[in-house]
């Protein structure tokens, strides 16, 4: 989020792209990377172009800007989200403990784990699979999908 700059999220236009296209220097691994923007973040991005509207219509500035101006470093988005959770009463969480619960989600909601893969940015299944939690109430729904004709 941190890499982020206008132009990566809005078109010349200032309408919002429905998929961003990542350079290897804005990613953790250092590969070219796409980011497919769900309808609904696309409204709320939507509102957030009218709202900065002369600074969405700069494509080199960064996307998330301080009141100085400038961008943020990683670490201080990462205080953010910890900051946010703090406030809304969520202990112990963080960015990546939100990253984590949209990957189990995804898995609870029956979604290929070939496909949650590859919205992870992972390598390799076994790192996804290590993300998507189970319980036994999760296996005990598994098993009784399972009807005997």
């Amino acid at each position: 989020m941190a890499a982020l700059k206008a132009g990566d999220v809005y078109d010349e236009d200032g309408n919002v792209r429905n998929t961003i296209y990542l350079d290897s220097e804005q990613t953790k691994g250092s590969e070219n990377q796409q980011v497919i923007i769900s309808k609904q973040l696309q409204k709320k991005l939507a509102v957030y172009a009218k709202e900065y509207s002369k600074h969405v219509k700069q494509p080199a500035l960064p996307l998330f800007f301080s009141a100085k101006g400038g961008g943020f470093s990683a670490q201080t988005v990462i205080n953010l989200f910890s900051r946010f959770y703090s406030k809304a009463g969520l202990k112990g969480a963080s960015s990546h403990s939100g990253r984590r619960q949209f990957l189990t989600e995804l898995g609870d909601k029956g979604i290929n784990a070939r496909v949650v893969q590859v919205l992870a940015r992972h390598k390799h299944l076994s790192t996804t699979q290590r993300y998507i939690d189970y319980n036994e109430n999760k296996l005990r729904r598994a098993v009784e999908l399972m009807e005997i004709s």
